[in-house]
Parts: structure tokens; sequence; C-alpha cells
């Protein structure tokens, strides 16, 4: 299945990041997991999603950055040029949290308890306003193939792709379910 994005979720309560995890890349979306603002920073750089989902309250680290909430990890996010789409998914929900989210950087701000079903819609409405629809990627589960880099990222590693290879992958995935003829791939490939 083809989704339209990538997406780092950074949440220190295992079962609910779990869950999170599991429910987005059921979706058809890449998933990546972070418990720390040590693991989010890193997966930031070298995973490069199209959007994250930070929880606010954060347990301390024990790491390199002292101890980061939410909010400073999205202003470290920031900092590091990270403009992709950020929305907080937090239990803080007075007027003051979520002002202070959004002059941080964030894009969104969804308080707990929530709906996985509405999350899910706030990702999309601003996975579209980023402009991710029309990106150089596509997905397959937690397969990721680079259009641009003419390569495959998956848990084992990268595989490099011919030009040829690369446009016959993007044409199956963006046809998935369907019978493509020898002609209809000679023709669009």
């Amino acid at each position: 299945m083809s989704s339209s994005g990538c997406i780092l979720f950074v949440e220190d309560d295992a079962p609910v990041l779990k869950t999170m995890r599991r429910y987005f890349t059921k979706q058809g979306f890449e998933t990546y997991g972070a418990e720390t603002p040590e693991e989010a920073l890193s997966l930031a750089k070298t995973k490069l999603p199209d959007l994250a989902i930070l929880d606010v309250m954060l347990h301390e680290s024990g790491g390199g950055i002292g101890e980061v909430d939410g909010f400073e990890l999205c202003r470290s996010l920031r900092e590091e040029g990270f403009e992709k789409p950020i929305i907080f998914v937090t239990a803080r929900s007075s007027e003051e949290d979520k002002i202070l989210g959004f002059d941080v950087g964030a894009d969104d701000y969804v308080t707990k308890p929530f709906s996985l079903a509405e999350l899910l819609a706030r990702v999309k409405a601003n996975l579209r306003r980023g402009g991710v629809e029309t990106q150089v990627h596509r997905y397959v589960g937690n397969i990721v193939v680079d259009l641009e880099m003419h390569e495959i990222r998956h848990e084992d590693g990268v595989e490099q792709l011919s030009k040829r290879e690369r446009d016959l992958l993007a044409f199956f995935i963006d046809h998935t379910g369907k019978i493509l003829s020898r002609s209809q791939l000679l023709e669009e490939v």
C-alpha cells in the first residue's frame, strides 16, 4: 500500500507509542518511534520524516541534552532546520500550553484523550499543506523508495536502484492491486 508520508512519533510511554505506530503503519505510513529527545533528534536527521508527532511531557532522558520536554524538543528541531509539520499530542490542555506549543514551532495541537481517526485526519491535512503528496518518496509498509536518490531504504539497510528499476518500482506501487500489461509498462515506463 502506498502512502503519502513518513511520521516520527516521540512518546515516552512505550504502549502508547506502539499503538500509534501500529495504527499509522496500517494506514500505509512509514513510522519511526523515539522515546527520548536524543533519539528524536537523531531520527529527524537520519530518516528525514515528513511530519513529527510529539508528546509534551517526556520523562527525564538521561542523555546528552539534559531534561527536555516536548516544547524544548520542538524548539531544538526547528533550530536544527526541521521545517516539516510538528503536531503536539498531549494531556496538557491549558490555553497557555497551546499558545506555547505554537510559539515554539508546532503546526497543530491535539489534547488527550484523542481519537486515532481524528489524529489521522490532522496528519493528512498537515501533510497536504506541506505538499508531501507530490514528494519524491513512495512507501510500502516500512520500506521507502527514494525516487530522487534511486534507492530503497528498509530495516536491513539501503539498496541502490537503476533508473529503470526505480521507475518500474514506483509505477508498481502507484498501481497497487491492478493487473498491468506488458504494453502498459512499456508505454508508461
